[in-house]
């Protein structure tokens, strides 16, 4: 009788721990792949400062940000205006100035009010 008792605890750990396994080996399956939530959550921010990144690197690169806060497109129109009131022959060269004085626009606009004032 108590080797029957022993073979049947025997039997019931053997079969708790088959158990345990089976649920483990069900949670592997079930926790592999992906988890949507966080990507619905987290890829948007992401995108949004990476194209901000982008967009700024373009900027700075292709000479239309400014330190000054200016930029290329803002120098262009401030030496037309300045160039048609004071000398409108020079109106060709103004895409020239501002890319040379790209990050420099104010320096630009001293040097052209030095000159003509």
């Amino acid at each position: 009788m108590a080797n029957d008792s022993r073979a049947t605890r025997r039997k019931g750990a053997k079969e708790q721990a088959q158990a345990q396994a089976k649920r483990t080996l069900e949670e592997q399956k079930e926790s592999k792949g992906i988890k949507w939530g966080p990507v619905l959550v987290f890829a948007p921010i992401i995108l949004f400062f990476l194209v901000g990144a982008v967009i700024t690197a373009y900027d700075w690169y292709s000479g239309t940000a400014s330190s000054s806060g200016g930029g290329y497109y803002w120098c262009v129109d401030q030496v037309e205006t300045f160039y048609r009131k004071r000398n409108p022959g020079k109106l060709a060269s103004v895409p020239g100035l501002c890319k040379k004085y790209a990050g420099k626009e104010e320096l630009l606009l001293r040097k052209l009010r030095i000159k003509y004032n």
